[in-house]
């Protein structure tokens, strides 16, 4: 888990730097740093986002280093994704796409992150090596992104 001082800081940190607005009917609710693209989600993919996504941000993440996944009014927590979803590790904490919350996966100091929005039914991926890892595959699976910044 993340401290809840911690986390508090990082969700005030997206709201001051990312325009982070948690409103149901607040569209993107979210302006990631370019490049981002986001694309409309569709639930029936949720297991193919987790097999695209996952292994990008472990790639993007150094051996040892950290992730932080936030679940909006939920508790937070940081992992070293090379150490979780293999036999005798612990599961990924939670999935990409947003059941019902925002849900978000983050380097702690923000350089990408994936951002998952409930109710426009969203997914913004951000930073240019992890979206360059994962786009072309996004695409294919949802179509054209909805949003694109360079």
């Amino acid at each position: 888990m993340i401290g809840r001082r911690a986390e508090d800081l990082l969700w005030d940190r997206l709201e001051r730097e990312f325009g982070f607005a948690p409103d149901i009917a607040t569209f993107p609710g979210f302006a990631a740093p370019a490049p981002c693209a986001t694309w409309r989600l569709r639930s029936t993919l949720t297991d193919e986002l987790d097999l695209i996504l996952r292994p990008a941000l472990v790639a993007n993440t150094r051996p040892g280093g950290r992730l932080v996944r936030l679940d909006w009014q939920h508790t937070g927590y940081t992992f070293d994704p090379h150490r979780v979803g293999s036999p005798g590790t612990p599961d990924w904490p939670g999935e990409v796409y947003p059941d019902g919350d925002y849900y978000l996966f983050l380097h702690p100091d923000l350089a990408f992150g994936t951002f998952g929005h409930p109710w426009e039914g969203t997914l913004t991926v951000f930073g240019a090596p992890l979206l360059g890892a994962v786009e072309a595959e996004l695409t294919a699976l949802l179509g054209e992104p909805l949003r694109r910044r360079d």
